[in-house]
């Protein structure tokens, strides 16, 4: 039978990493000659994502959530799908998804983009309780159901016999901690760089005095709000350092208000941008604020740009991209005073600051002499 693949994406129109690193790995596929079929999608099948860019000549096909199992599986085979790699993050999605394929001859892979704390953990702090204490029974909920969650959790990563694909090893490892044992079905394959990229384009010397910032802005799992208050502690220090925030979300106009309320200075809310490279090439230091990170494609992205790293130590994959006091700084969760003390010894430093831009460099290429289409390849079973 002739290989005819197709990738299933939540919501093919939204603006983040699972959507950047689908859209790169259907490049990388097509452009080593596999079939790539279509983009299966909740969303409307004639919308296109205005930042990201999905090949012109893909297929989208929106199918009904309520309705998954039978819309899924009639598309399948009527289409004659072979490989079917799907967004796995959602497990009731991911259990319908893998019920779905079960009952064709089409072989499904889950893409696990993020960390199995994300889905059991409430990553919830005492400040959150002090201003919302109602969110103290959502806490003992999760206790409650936290056996259940993680019994879901489980029989996906067996059910997934075809493959489970972590995009991190911090995330496998999570998995065979969780339960106790080596999975023969998980495989690791890191996500492919999001942009095209030339390391003699650009030097050390053209580094500005610049701070990024790329994330979602959101409380759940990316602790966005963190970030602002960490430059709050630093930018009277530095008035000739620049804080870039890249994203959007529904924090976005609290932060705005925080920073027009504590008079906070060199603060540039970006939004969702296309030319993420710009201001990479640009930027000395890379932050994260995360309390869960599948791999963190933002740091990815900094390592190839000789960035030094300040980062939450998250659950999932952010140790697969930084080594503490290597190429940056792991500091505590949700704790913003840790977080600043390590950017200011970074700008203070500034060999230090290169030193570290350096050893970035030199993860990235670790990751370069991975070859990811054939780790794909031999997965998929694909001649």
């Amino acid at each position: 039978m002739k290989t005819k693949i197709s990738f299933f994406v939540i919501n093919h129109t939204a603006v983040g990493g699972v959507e950047r690193v689908n859209s790169r790995l259907i490049s990388l596929f097509k452009n080593n000659g596999l079939n790539v079929y279509s983009v299966i999608s909740f969303a409307n099948e004639n919308e296109r994502n205005k930042i990201i860019n999905f090949d012109i000549a893909l297929k989208f096909k929106s199918i009904r959530k309520n309705n998954l199992v039978k819309d899924l599986c009639n598309y399948i085979e009527k289409n004659s799908i072979t490989h079917l790699i799907f967004q796995g993050d959602n497990m009731s999605i991911s259990k319908n998804i893998l019920n779905a394929v079960a009952q064709t001859k089409c072989k499904a892979y889950l893409h696990y983009h993020g960390s199995p704390y994300a889905y059991l953990k409430k990553h919830l702090y005492w400040s959150d309780i002090k201003n919302k204490p109602l969110i103290i029974f959502k806490i003992l909920f999760s206790k409650i159901v936290y056996p259940f969650k993680k019994n879901k959790l489980l029989k996906n990563v067996l059910n997934a016999d075809n493959g489970f694909v972590t995009v991190s090893l911090g995330v496998q490892k999570e998995l065979n901690f969780l339960f106790q044992t080596k999975f023969k079905n998980i495989h690791t394959i890191h996500n492919p760089f999001s942009f095209d990229f030339n390391s003699d384009e650009f030097t050390l010397k053209s580094k500005e005095k610049s701070i990024v910032f790329i994330s979602r802005l959101e409380r759940k799992h990316k602790n966005a709000f963190l970030s602002i208050k960490a430059w709050n502690l630093l930018f009277n220090e530095f008035p000739d350092w620049q804080f870039k925030i890249l994203g959007n979300g529904s924090l976005l106009t609290i932060m705005k208000k925080y920073v027009a309320s504590n008079k906070i200075k060199n603060v540039q809310f970006l939004g969702e941008v296309t030319n993420v490279d710009v201001h990479l090439e640009k930027s000395a230091i890379s932050i994260l604020t995360s309390d869960c990170e599948g791999f963190g494609m933002g740091l990815f992205e900094s390592i190839a740009y000789k960035n030094a790293l300040v980062s939450t130590k998250s659950d999932g994959g952010v140790i697969d991209l930084i080594e503490d006091n290597y190429n940056g700084f792991l500091v505590p969760k949700n704790n913003h005073v840790a977080l600043s003390k390590k950017i200011r010894k970074l700008i203070l430093d500034s060999n230090l600051r290169n030193k570290m831009g350096n050893n970035s460099y030199q993860k990235y290429l670790e990751f370069q002499n991975e070859d990811i289409f054939s780790q794909w390849i031999e997965l998929l079973k694909i001649k």
